[in-house]
């Protein structure tokens, strides 16, 4: 037999201490949401916030017997907050096309610093020696192809260590236009 103070057969007490556990649970997950979006946030606003170094443009030339190749990269920084401690290299390959040959890292063109939001960061060199008659037929005919490479590392204004790299070619499939160069399908990956 139930008494006036029964709910459903259970003392109020009971019903007490359920509804309290129920707003236990209830204010934990409550507060795991928050943590959450707050975390959320905080990537959000990092992702907004953090220097991005991309890359801008590539040029070359000149593309002439017994002449060296020279070349420039301008990269910038697209991001809000500066780019620190960065460091550029770049460096330039021919090679046999089609070709399996690692590309050599080479960091002797290498510039320092920070990198301000908006700030452009050129990079550049020139092939190791004269281009020859033969070395110029094989980019023109798809059998050799010219590598322009590199990559920036920098810290972003959260500490975190960042990479650009960046590979541009011509010749191989796509025959030498004059001052230009197509991306690269691989080493173009930046984090």
């Amino acid at each position: 037999m139930f008494t006036a103070s029964d709910i459903f057969g259970l003392p109020f007490e009971a019903w007490v201490a359920i509804a309290t556990l129920a707003l236990a649970a209830i204010t934990g997950l409550l507060t795991w949401a928050t943590f959450a979006l707050v975390r959320g946030a905080e990537h959000t606003a990092e992702r907004q916030l953090r220097a991005y170094i991309s890359f801008e443009s590539v040029s070359y030339g000149p593309l002439q017997n017994s002449t060296p190749v020279y070349f420039n990269v301008t990269l910038r920084n697209v991001g809000q907050t500066p780019a620190h401690s960065a460091v550029v290299w770049s460096a330039m390959a021919l090679r046999p096309y089609p070709h399996d040959l690692p590309l050599p890292i080479d960091p002797a063109t290498k510039s320092c610093g920070t990198v301000g939001p908006t700030q452009a960061v050129v990079t550049g060199g020139e092939s190791a020696g004269p281009i020859t008659m033969e070395i110029l037929r094989d980019l023109y005919e798809g059998r050799g192809i010219l590598f322009v490479y590199g990559e920036c590392r920098y810290k972003d204004v959260f500490g975190r260590s960042r990479t650009t790299p960046f590979r541009f070619t011509c010749g191989g499939p796509h025959p030498p236009v004059v001052g230009s160069m197509f991306i690269d399908e691989v080493g173009n990956d930046a984090d």
